[in-house]
């Protein structure tokens, strides 16, 4: 799967991109753009038979019901065109997700647990973009499975549901990214710390620390009276 130029601008890092999901619902685009399509008819219609109708609207209103109707139009099937598809992107660093505009962008060094689950509607009441009463979210077009990440944002942990095209693929994208990272992290670390000393070096250490202060005693206080 190829990027496109939305992904360019807004989903990349600056690392290299190792899963790429893209998915489009067209039942999604559909449901918001059936309400545009009422609400241009409307917009259109007004004015054309206004004055035959038998409760006409003041003609003063007229032109502002069509410019307002016109743009409520052209929100719904800009909404239409925005919910219609849900990117993700997973590179070496994070988890990019944009369902429209709207999306998280998640470290994976923060990721606790990547799942496959069946879609709960009932728990965010719908689909599209949903916030669940235990203060997860979902970035869902319609039922399935999905993926399921908890995540930690600072001290708290967090749920995101994604409704990919292929979550299977996505799922498994992660966790070996993350693991790998994980990996990384670890090696890192054992590298920084300083290696075990032997017994053997730690007491001579201490034998020489004991000689220095014994030095500088008789630096300052002088040998001790003689017999």
């Amino acid at each position: 799967m190829k990027n496109d130029a939305f992904e360019a601008k807004y989903m990349h890092d600056g690392t290299r991109v190792l899963h790429r999901d893209k998915r489009v619902s067209r039942k999604m685009a559909l449901l918001l753009a059936v309400p545009g399509l009422f609400i241009l008819f409307q917009a259109i219609s007004v004015p054309l038979f206004n004055d035959a109708s038998t409760r006409p609207m003041p003609r003063s209103i007229v032109p502002f019901w069509t410019i307002g109707m016109g743009l409520l139009a052209v929100i719904f099937f800009l909404l239409a065109i925005l919910f219609g598809v849900l990117r993700f992107v997973v590179t070496e660093r994070a988890i990019h997700v944009k369902y429209g505009l709207w999306g998280p962008t998640i470290p994976l060094e923060s990721v606790i647990s990547c799942r496959v689950v069946d879609y709960d509607w009932t728990k965010y009441g719908g689909w599209g973009i949903r916030r669940g009463a235990d203060g997860s979210w979902a970035y869902v077009p319609s039922s399935g499975s999905v993926v399921e990440i908890v995540y930690r944002d600072g001290v708290k942990e967090k749920t995101v549901v994604l409704g990919a095209a292929d979550p299977h693929a996505l799922a498994r994208s992660i966790v070996e990214t993350a693991s790998r990272s994980a990996a990384r992290m670890r090696v890192d670390v054992e590298a920084s710390e300083p290696e075990p000393q032997h017994e053997d070096e730690l007491l001579e250490q201490d034998e020489e620390r004991e000689v220095a202060a014994l030095a500088r005693h008789l630096d300052r206080n002088g040998p001790g009276p003689r017999a």
